[in-house]
């Protein structure tokens, strides 16, 4: 009996070991793969920091996963990656809105094969392309060798699909293709900020491009906290990560470390770039917006020292910071590659605006919309002073060259006042006929219509301003729109003929003056903006077609996209020469943006940042692209040009416009009134108007009151005007519009208030309301 209970125990001691023993083993592998699973997300999620530039070689350091902080428990895979992705990562596609899909073997083709190579970094190589359009674009290739980068890859690539902006780094498109994963960028041909900062090759960077670079950054930061739906955080501001185009305008890349602000913002581990990262960041583990003002601080102190972060820059300030009294005495830490060669005052502006960044304290921390308004208000005033001094300096070979434009005869220019036609001298004095030269515009008379022009002003105690393309249909009823508010309208048009129905719409004879002008002849619009406060510049090419050539992209370049951006660029001119006109507001086009991503699927939002891509238009080709091409580049050639000039540019997005016409002829927009999108005529010059005057309005807006369905227009005109066009159109359309135009950028400024015609069948109705308007106008 002691035998058989001796045994028993032994059994059950044996039992209780082994037990233990799996236990433990069970304990340990469990823990050991939990921790590799850890480390593989973390190492995933690690910045992607080459930027695309001609040297691969970066000068800052990733702080990496162990360097900081403890282990935490949980993956990293629930705190930094959102939920839309982990959807996305089960099914291996990228939903790329926008973007276009390029073969591998397109890719590699323009690559030579993958042998021109530029760059190489923790994500993987990045290769210079050529490809077949012309273009030459940079291809960053994910690494097959390296475990590092695949989550960046699916994140950068749905960033970027919907974040677009003229300072973000553009996303041309992608390849997932032979277990390949690529993205396609315009080719930043500059290199990177870093390079031109440290590497002796390049020429010092001088203080007006600096300041415009780190506005350049701002705008594009601005936008991702504030134009982006939800709001982006890039959470790895650096100079490395900030690369130059051939202009040497600023563009913010690398989203590898990019985060919706919606996802928890706390991890266990310190991600980001030492030398640029918020310490509050680090001792709460809680990155927000104001840690990416921290990092864009540190990269202006950058920007006016040329120190490198990981060079003691940031001690470098402080000790200034101790000998500075507000924004006064910062000049000592300026980069000595300068040479001294700065705007004292500017830099101790900028340096104070970098200094509030980087305080200790998030809250005292300026947004980046403030950061931009600053920022733009340095420029402006830097461009008004040079405008001053130019206007009181005379130089001997400007006066000589009027002095010969004075003698040169050239024909009258047509001016109609008061609602008759009478040629005029330049000088703007009506009846005065042609002078003994001409009436060539000299020096002399520049002066005099300066200030016949702003003695008119003084009197009328009113603003003046000026509208390009006065006869068209947007032009003509931002004319009247403008009269009955009470102010004085200098008004352009080609074809004097053409301005009858303006003195019909208005029967006042005191504010209304008329100007022949040609968008494609320099200065034809100096005369017309002079005095004024500001210019609405409508007039525009309406190039639909193109006739049947050999080389149609280089027709289409020649023939309408170099004159389209001349003309606009003519009108900038005019108002920088004015020294009156500080603000223009331009009236750009739907077609600018797009509606549908790569894949064919229709995007649930279309806002200002659906960008449609120049890649996009070439390769599709479709309906209307000529003129969607036309406006694409006209609109970023006058955007580029107003920053460079500091001059206040802001555009009008307008859809399909419908409404009464003032226009002896029917428009063209309502002529394809069957369209999905529609906004009424009172309702674009509202927001026209309001623009103009609003003090803090920039960039571009959406103006879209209503949008409906292809379907649901035709069944409205159907029941309003019976006809057999819109019967056969039922057949041939599809309901194929996105769920919403957003003009949520004109609703905050709360001006939806005062938009008439906030539904669908009231367009029509407008129309119909024309011909009473123009017989009581008539009568």
């Amino acid at each position: 009996m002691r035998e058989e209970s001796s045994g028993l125990i032994v059994g059950i001691s044996i039992g209780v070991v082994i037990g233990v023993a799996l236990a433990v083993a069970a304990f340990f592998c469990v823990r050991y793969h939990r921790k590799r699973s850890q480390i593989g997300n973390s190492s995933s999620r690690r910045a992607a920091t080459i930027p695309i530039r001609a040297n691969g070689a970066d000068s800052c350091s990733v702080l990496s996963d162990s360097s900081i902080g403890t282990e935490s428990p949980k993956s990293t895979l629930q705190n930094g990656i959102s939920f839309w992705l982990s959807g996305l990562r089960k099914a291996n596609v990228i939903p790329a809105s926008g973007i276009l899909e390029y073969s591998y073997k397109d890719l590699q083709k323009a690559t030579c094969n993958f042998t021109t190579l530029i760059g190489q970094g923790a994500y993987g190589p990045v290769y210079k392309a050529q490809m077949s359009t012309g273009e030459t674009v940079a291809v960053k290739m994910l690494a097959s060798d390296s475990k590092q980068g695949e989550k960046e890859f699916q994140t950068e690539v749905t960033l970027l699909g919907r974040l677009h902006h003229r300072n973000l780094v553009n996303l041309v498109g992608y390849c997932a293709e032979k277990n390949q994963h690529m993205l396609i960028y315009v080719y930043m041909s500059r290199g990177s900020l870093a390079s031109h900062l440290y590497s002796e090759k390049f020429e010092p960077l001088n203080w007006e491009l600096r300041v415009q670079i780190a506005l350049d950054v701002a705008r594009g930061l601005e936008y991702l906290h504030d134009g982006a739906v939800p709001p982006v955080i890039h959470r790895d501001i650096k100079s490395s990560n900030i690369l130059l185009d051939q202009s040497m305008r600023a563009r913010v890349a690398d989203f590898g470390l990019s985060r919706e602000e919606m996802v928890s913002k706390h991890a266990s581990h310190i991600r980001g770039t030492f030398g640029y990262l918020d310490p509050e960041y680090i001792s709460t583990r809680s990155f927000t917006k104001k840690s990416d003002v921290y990092s864009y601080g540190v990269l202006l102190f950058e920007l006016i020292a040329g120190r490198n972060p990981l060079q003691g820059l940031m001690e470098h300030v402080e000790l200034a910071a101790m000998n500075t009294e507000g924004k006064v005495g910062w000049e000592e830490i300026g980069d000595p590659r300068l040479k001294g060669n700065f705007d004292v005052e500017e830099l101790n502006q900028v340096a104070a605006l970098a200094h509030k960044c980087v305080s200790p304290i998030p809250r005292r921390r300026p947004s980046m919309r403030d950061i931009v308004q600053v920022l733009s208000r340095i420029r402006k005033y830097r461009h008004s002073r040079k405008r001053d001094m130019e206007d009181l300096t005379p130089r001997a070979h400007e006066l000589e060259v009027e002095l010969k434009l004075a003698l040169t005869p050239v024909s009258p220019i047509p001016v109609v006042n008061l609602g008759a036609v009478n040629p005029i001298d330049k000088e703007g004095e009506e009846g005065a006929g042609n002078s003994g030269n001409g009436g060539s515009l000299s020096s002399f008379a520049r002066i005099n219509l300066y200030c016949i022009c702003m003695e008119e002003r003084r009197e009328r105690k009113g603003k003046t301003y000026c509208v390009t393309g006065g006869t068209g249909y947007i032009g003509s009823w931002l004319v009247t729109s403008l009269l009955e508010r009470g102010y004085t309208v200098h008004a352009t048009l080609r074809s004097p003929e053409k301005a009858s129905h303006l003195f019909k719409s208005w029967q006042g004879r005191d504010r209304l003056r008329l100007f022949r002008a040609d968008l494609l002849e320099d200065g034809s619009f100096d005369e017309a903006v002079i005095g004024c406060d500001g210019v609405f510049h409508v007039a525009a090419s309406m190039e639909f077609g193109v006739p049947a050539v050999e080389d149609l992209e280089s027709y289409v370049k020649t023939e309408v996209i170099n004159p389209a951006i001349r003309g606009t660029l003519n009108v900038l001119k005019a108002c920088l020469r004015s020294n009156t006109a500080r603000r223009i507001v331009f009236t750009s086009s739907i077609s600018t943006l797009t509606a549908k991503n790569s894949s064919g699927g229709l995007i649930p939002i279309v806002d200002e940042a659906c960008q449609t891509h120049v890649h996009h238009v070439l390769k599709t080709k479709a309906s209307g692209w000529v003129y969607a091409l036309s406006k694409l580049l006209t609109e970023e050639a006058a955007f580029q040009y107003a920053e460079e000039n500091g001059i206040d540019l802001i555009s009008v997005i307008t859809t399909t416009v419908g409404g009464p016409f003032l226009t002896p002829t029917v428009p063209s927009s309502i002529q394809v009134l069957v369209s999905p999108i529609t906004v009424h005529i009172e309702d674009i010059c509202n927001a026209h108007v309001f623009l103009m005057e609003h003090p803090k309005a920039e960039g571009r807006y959406i103006c879209c009151t209503q949008s409906c369905v292809m379907s649901e227009l035709v069944e409205l005109l159907r029941k309003e005007y019976p006809c057999s066009t819109a019967q056969r159109l039922t057949s041939m359309e599809q309901d194929s519009i996105p769920a919403e135009i957003s003009s949520r950028r004109l609703e905050t400024w709360d001006l939806s208030s005062s938009m008439t015609y906030s539904r669908l069948a009231q367009i029509p109705s407008g129309i119909k309301g024309h011909k009473r308007k123009s017989s009581a106008a008539s009568s």
